[in-house]
């Protein structure tokens, strides 16, 4: 049995090695595909394992202190270290962007690997990004100038080495509320000067004690924020109590100036009382002691009329005696007239001059009440009016202690975010997801060997056992079981089997997930492939194989084997003759040639033969298909986001609004934040005027072309994100700006490529947020042909952060694409193999089963042309039918394949050109030609008397 076994190999070399090779190929990709997202798992988690890198990691809204790191540590167990990390403009002569600092210390040491130059040994001292070598051209001993941000204060840094951070797994660099949002690389300082020395803004977490590290912190998280809040707020208690403090004393010792003012006031008002009856008792002695009524004033002015009076009066006395004086001639009485009169005289002059006088020293006693007066009440309003003020501002101290109260007392206490490895590190969501689509992706492909495999087992052993049914006969009339008779096959079945098995296992495990991983890695920052044999990946494809080979065979064979012996010792009659479904289009049929006319029953006769070309010769061209159209749906992505999509030449990064864009032809001014969305890293743009967004950005429908008319209140999210968050227009979404949580309603949905964005206007921004931000980029356009010179003019404005023209952005991405080409090759050359595979066996079939019809026609004549045309016409034909169902077929798979391929921040081309299906027809239909056309010589090469030997029944 085996020496005829192998006799068989040996004689029907050919379809063992075909079936050997579709065994191969079906376990091969089947394998290979599924087991390189295990590989790319394990290779992360081995590389995150002798890095030593972060389980978990833990932020705080309010900082972390010494007291919360022992707090988490007695909880959880484990290795739990705080670390100081924060987002900067970096800027030198080569680097004018957002960087990413780490403080070099003995925990965040184990992330890097060192590429060039060495370690840190000087304060200042900073590994950089190794992108940042390639992006900026930075070499080991430049010098970088840091601005303070929130923790590292503005100094100047020297890079001594390049590395890798175990931190990114991938080239993205994260997201920045700086600049337009997006950090494009990394450096970790030494002994970097730090704003606040007591607090760290991370702690990372290893090999806790504890078996849910993240449902334990959740469970402890409240306590743990209220006892950091209320050491945050020690402080800020201390300040409010010295404050009050404070403000008690000042308030005692303003009331005892307030006190002593108002006793010096008060006495100023008894000396002016006191006054004022002085005048006036001057007044009444000035008026002869009597009591006039009025003001000291009035009394004066009534004074004066009295004292006009008494003179007048004593003057018309006076002037009777100068008359008596002057009739008397007695002298006597005219001695004592001229006496009275000398005396009256006096008297009168006395009196006017003591009236005088008094009256003078009552005036100036008046102005000089009356200034004093005027300055008491000027000094009075004055100290009133202070007196106000200074209550008013105790009173206004007062208010901001109590709010300062208030506010701690509804402050929030701050919000813990626990993010496990897969958040923590940037590109491990990402580089898991990515193997995850690669299982998907091997899941499908393979199905389509596996079915060929089954068609090409089924074909070649039926064959083969049709062949040797009188042999079987033998067997049987000697005595043997039917398992015994079919056991020659099977073992033929099952050795081709195992064979491929072996060849598809190695391949599978060693050889595709090298490539894939490869293509993958220019994404990525990872380690060499951990590859190796998962056995839990050999079961599923091994026994398809095994059902699709040897079960097939057995069933085969079986059946043949129980029929009689005498059936089996005679010849099998030829299948009755039937008619097709193109015999009914009588019109059609008639105008067909007879060469024709059997070509196409020829087609239809043997069923596993069409279904094996039309699966086969299809599935090569789908996989054409797919090959060329994901080139296509990679490649393209390029010019239409950055020759279609965006209108604009660069951006401008500016940190104040005196920014003037005068150096620009046009130029639209934004604010720009970098935020996380449900896992995802956004970018959103706040504008004053949403239209004039339209002239610098093509806001239009994917599908349709058609520009999107949308209104000046709209939310505009790109198409990748809002399918990633399952959103349609219509529905709201919460995210957080500014630090404040908001929720916006979806307006429109634009087509983009790369990068995730959301578009909405100032006046949309301040409804939620109460006011518009500082605008902090502006997106322009110029004519400039030079454009370093143009950097350098606009780097110049002190108020410039960075600039960033599109041309090398889109240069960087068409960089990254070209590395796609690996993954693309793959799958043509698996068609490729394909099809050969499937063409030379059905071709060496079918003419190995038509040897006896071949002999006949050379017998009547048919030369060497002829009769080849005629055996390989039907081939061309059923390719041309397999290459219609190819289409088909192609589409669909491609639409699978491009949308499990993609990253979260890229969106690929889905459409499909018409120069796929082009080149898929060509090279699909050109390889039947060519392999038709070679193997056409071996119908010239039929035995005639052994194919047209006849037996007797």
């Amino acid at each position: 049995m085996v020496k005829d076994l192998f006799r068989e190999i040996k004689s029907n070399y050919f379809q063992f090695i075909a079936l050997v090779l579709i065994t191969a190929l079906g376990v091969g990709f089947f394998v290979g595909i599924q087991v390189t997202g295990y590989d790319m798992r394990q290779t992360a988690d081995h590389y995150m394992d002798t890095h030593r890198v972060l389980d978990y990691q833990i932020q705080h809204t309010l900082g972390i202190d010494d007291a919360m790191i022992e707090e988490i540590e007695t909880l959880l167990g484990g290795n739990v270290e705080g670390i100081l990390d924060d987002t900067v403009f970096a800027r030198s002569d080569k680097v004018d962007d957002v960087l990413k600092v780490y403080a070099y210390t003995d925990v965040t040491k184990r992330d890097v690997t060192l590429i060039e130059g060495s370690m840190p040994q000087n304060d200042l001292d900073v590994l950089a990004d190794v992108i940042m070598k390639q992006m900026f051209d930075l070499e080991v001993g430049d010098t970088l100038q840091i601005f303070e941000h929130n923790v590292f204060e503005t100094t100047e840094v020297k890079v001594v080495g390049f590395i890798e951070s175990s931190m990114y797994l991938n080239l993205d660099r994260g997201q920045s509320q700086l600049g337009v949002g997006k950090v494009n690389g990394f450096i970790y300082g030494l002994n970097l000067p730090v704003v606040n020395d007591d607090i760290y803004t991370a702690i990372r977490i290893q090999d806790a004690s504890v078996d849910d590290v993240v449902y334990f912190l959740e469970k402890h998280k409240d306590m743990i924020s209220e006892n950091r809040f209320n050491r945050a707020i020690v402080p800020e208690l201390e300040k409010l109590a010295d404050a009050q403090v404070t403000l008690d004393e000042a308030r005692l010792k303003a009331e005892a100036e307030f006190s002593k003012a108002e006793q010096e006031f008060e006495n100023a008002k008894k000396e002016l009382d006191a006054a004022y009856v002085q005048l006036e008792d001057g007044v009444t002695q000035l008026s002869g002691g009597f009591v006039l009524s009025g003001t000291v004033e009035e009394r004066i002015g009534a004074a004066r009329i009295n004292f006009g009076r008494i003179k007048t009066l004593m003057e018309n006395q006076l002037e009777v005696i100068r008359v008596q004086i002057a009739q008397t001639e007695n002298e006597e009485v005219k001695e004592v007239l001229e006496k009275q009169l000398d005396e009256g005289v006096e008297e009168l002059r006395v009196y006017s001059d003591q009236f005088e006088s008094g009256m003078t020293q009552l005036e100036r006693g008046l102005v000089a009440y009356n200034e004093g007066l005027a300055e008491y009440e000027r000094n009075l309003a004055l100290y009133e009016s202070e007196k106000a003020s200074a209550i008013q501002e105790l009173d206004d101290a007062q208010k901001e202690i109590d709010r300062g109260y208030e506010a701690i007392e509804n402050a929030d206490h701050g919000t813990m975010i626990v993010s496990d490895r897969e958040a923590a590190i940037i590109g491990y969501r990402e580089f898991y997801d990515d193997s995850m689509r690669v299982e998907k992706i091997g899941k499908v492909f393979p199905v389509i060997f596996f079915f060929v495999a089954i068609l090409v087992t089924l074909s070649t052993m039926s064959r083969l056992i049709e062949e040797n049914r009188m042999e079987m006969g033998v067997y049987k009339a000697l005595g043997y079981s039917p398992l015994r008779t079919s056991m020659k096959y099977i073992l033929f079945s099952g050795l081709s089997w195992v064979i491929g098995s072996l060849i598809g296992l190695y391949f599978g495990f060693f050889f595709i997930p090298q490539l894939i991983y490869d293509a993958y890695r220019i994404m990525y920052q990872t380690p060499e492939l951990v590859d190796g044999v998962i056995w839990q990946y050999t079961y599923i494809p091994l026994m398809v194989g095994f059902l699709s080979s040897v079960g097939v065979t057995f069933i085969k064979s079986m059946k043949i084997s129980k029929e009689t012996t005498a059936n089996l010792l005679r010849p099998q009659p030829p299948k009755s003759g039937q008619r097709i479904l193109l015999e009914r289009f009588t019109g059609l049929w008639k105008r067909l040639s007879f060469l024709y006319k059997v070509s196409f029953r020829n087609l239809f006769r043997n069923k596993s033969r069409f279904f094996m070309t039309l699966l086969g010769i299809g599935g090569t061209t789908g996989l054409l298909i797919v090959g060329i159209g994901l080139r296509h749906s990679i490649y393209s992505i390029v010019d239409k986001q950055f020759d279609e999509i965006i209108q604009y030449d660069g951006l401008v990064y500016y940190v104040s609004d005196e920014f003037e864009n005068t150096y620009f032809e046009d130029a639209l001014h934004m604010y720009v934040e970098g935020i996380e969305l449900d896992h995802f890293d956004v970018s959103i743009y706040s504008t004053d005027d949403l239209k004039q967004l339209s002239e610098f950005v093509q806001v239009r429908d994917r599908k349709s072309g058609v520009h999107l008319d949308y209104d000046y209140d709209d939310v505009i999210l790109t198409e990748k994100i809002a399918r990633k968050l399952e959103l349609d227009v219509g529905d709201t979404f919460s995210l957080r700006v500014d630090g404040k949580n908001i929720t916006l309603q979806v307006g429109a949905i634009m087509e983009t490529y790369a990068g995730h964005s959301i578009y909405l206007s100032h006046q949309t921004l301040e409804a939620q947020l109460g006011y518009v931000p500082q605008e902090n980029i502006v997106l322009f356009k110029t004519d400039a042909t030079n454009l370093d010179a143009l950097a350098t003019e606009v780097l110049e404005d002190e108020n410039v952060v960075a600039i960033q023209f599109l041309d090398e952005l889109s240069e960087t991405y068409r960089d990254m694409m070209k590395n796609f080409d690996v993954v693309v090759w793959v799958v043509i050359g698996a068609a490729i193999a394909l099809e050969v595979l499937v063409l030379i066996n059905l071709i060496t079939m079918n003419m190995n089963e038509r040897q006896k019809e071949l002999a006949t026609l050379k017998v009547l004549g048919f030369n060497k042309n002829e009769l080849a045309s005629y055996i390989l016409r039907e081939n061309i034909i059923l390719t041309l039918m397999a290459i219609i169902f190819g289409f088909a077929f192609g589409k669909i798979l491609h639409y699978f394949v491009v949308t499990q391929a993609e990253i979260d921040v890229v969106m690929f081309n889905y459409e499909i050109l018409i120069s796929s299906y082009l080149y898929a027809f060509v090279l699909t239909f050109g390889l039947s030609v060519l392999i038709n056309f070679l193997m056409a010589r071996r119908a010239n090469t039929v035995n005639m008397s052994e194919a047209l030997k006849t037996f007797d029944e």
